[in-house]
């Protein structure tokens, strides 16, 4: 772990106004380590859990189904990797695509996987996460087309595999499990 920065302690004033539990978790794993913004991108994708309070530090629960895949995306050409997060039972499921933060720069699949599995389980969803291509390397808007390509793989590919059901005339997708 870091070494303890000062200035992530809580200010006196504020700890009256915070709950209780909060601050002795904070106290105890957040505020000895280094912000992502305190180091260089690089060093920071080294390994993104020693720079986060919040990054997987629970897993999240077991899904009925996980899969990856590679999508084709068109400004500049590649592939990003999704993860497909599927819920038990028949479906059909509400689709939601899932688009990490981190301003374009920093995140991947693993930094909300704990909550797109707890979404997809709690709400009954079924869950895209998509590992969008980042800056430095792409610069903006590479992300949003990436973000894109993404949204009409999901409407064309999935559809058409009955992996999820569209309606185009609501402008709305639902998911169907794999048999």
């Amino acid at each position: 772990m870091a070494a303890c920065v000062a200035s992530h302690s809580i200010p006196a004033e504020w700890i009256p106004h915070l709950d209780s539990e909060w601050v002795s978790l904070w106290n105890d794993h957040g505020r000895h380590q280094y912000r992502a913004d305190e180091v260089s991108v690089p060093k920071y994708r080294e390994n993104p859990k020693a720079y986060s309070f919040t990054y997987a530090a629970w897993s999240g629960p077991k899904v009925f189904q996980e899969e990856e895949f590679d999508v084709p995306v068109t400004k500049p050409s590649g592939t990003v990797r999704v993860r497909v997060y599927t819920p038990e039972g028949p479906g059909p499921f509400p689709v939601h695509l899932n688009y990490h933060g981190g301003g374009w720069v920093l995140g991947g699949l693993e930094s909300e996987a704990a909550w797109c599995r707890s979404i997809c389980n709690n709400v009954n969803i079924k869950v895209i996460d998509v590992d969008y291509r980042m800056a430095p390397e792409f610069l903006f808007p590479t992300a949003i087309y990436d973000s894109w390509d993404v949204v009409k793989w999901v409407w064309f590919t999935l559809a058409v595999s009955k992996r999820v059901e569209a309606n185009s005339k609501n402008d709305r997708l639902v998911s169907q499990r794999r048999s």
